[in-house]
């Protein structure tokens, strides 16, 4: 019975630990899309702006 319930608390703790897994994947892939998004604006600002300055 004492395995029993041992088993049900690591089958839990897994289950917990992968749900936070996944979460902190999708949090970890929003971040660097938004810092790759702004990467890209930032970018093109600079590009703008020196074709701009060349004029």
């Amino acid at each position: 019975m004492k395995s029993l319930i041992m088993l049900l608390l690591a089958g839990l703790f897994m289950y917990i630990s992968f749900k936070m897994m996944v979460f902190a994947f999708k949090v970890g892939f929003m971040v660097v899309s938004i810092l790759l998004l702004c990467g890209f604006v930032y970018y093109l600002y600079r590009s703008f702006t020196s074709k701009n300055a060349e004029e």
